[in-house]
């Protein structure tokens, strides 16, 4: 199906599709219960919240290559708990486990702003700020401020703000009309980056050498596409 087709095929994609997907394959249960010491899937939960969340705030802009900004943009009008803190989310832990496979640590105007995960489902301490000298009892860190996240809360609170928004969408034509230009943009092919194109030439022999007719190992993968 082209989810693009119309308005209303856009928004059957955003509720089946992007929702679902989230809520089943992230759904933090695969980890074990909250607030038990074999609770695992940390830094899984953060990669799929975020990647779910870059997702519906790029949808909600109409585009594809979602800005952090588009983001900040979407969590305040459905997350708006989060606003104040969002950029520091964005930057401490997405940008962290995206690129180097944990939540990071950033110097602001001298401090220094770290990350404190737990799979709890305690509403006062997510989101709130912890002196590190508090849990280690070393003054030498009392300038390190913990952003603490618990990460079940997050899991629910991004379930929530998707859900508000495909409601959204259902009454309002123009947004699901930018929902609609956002899956076209997404689904259609895009120009390739420079580090792909030097690459190009070597795909060309290995196209040139397929065989026509789809080989046996393939077959049953033939109606998948």
């Amino acid at each position: 199906m082209t989810y693009y087709a119309s308005i209303d095929t856009a928004r059957s994609f955003l509720r089946e599709h992007v929702l679902e997907t989230f809520k089943d394959e992230t759904r933090p249960e695969r980890w074990g219960k909250p607030d038990e010491s074999t609770a695992t899937g940390h830094f899984s939960l953060l990669l799929l919240c975020f990647a779910h969340l870059y997702a519906l705030a790029g949808l909600h802009k109409g585009t594809k290559d979602t800005k952090p900004k588009h983001v900040i943009e979407f969590v305040e009008k459905y997350l708006p708990t989060y606003a104040k803190i969002s950029s520091f989310l964005i930057d401490i832990y997405r940008h962290g486990v995206v690129h180097q496979r944990q939540p990071k640590s950033i110097e602001v105007d001298g401090l220094i702003v770290s990350w404190l995960i737990d799979r709890g489902k305690s509403r006062e301490k997510h989101l709130a700020l912890v002196r590190k000298s508090w849990l280690t009892g070393q003054p030498t860190n009392e300038k390190t401020i913990l952003v603490s996240v618990q990460l079940d809360i997050l899991y629910h609170d991004i379930v929530c703000a998707g859900k508000a928004f495909a409601d959204d969408t259902d009454e309002d034509d123009n947004l699901a009309e930018t929902v609609r230009q956002g899956i076209e943009q997404s689904q259609t092919p895009q120009k390739s980056h420079n580090y792909v194109d030097c690459r190009v030439p070597w795909l060309k022999i290995q196209v040139d050498q397929l065989p026509k007719e789809c080989p046996d190992i393939w077959s049953e993968n033939a109606d998948a596409t």
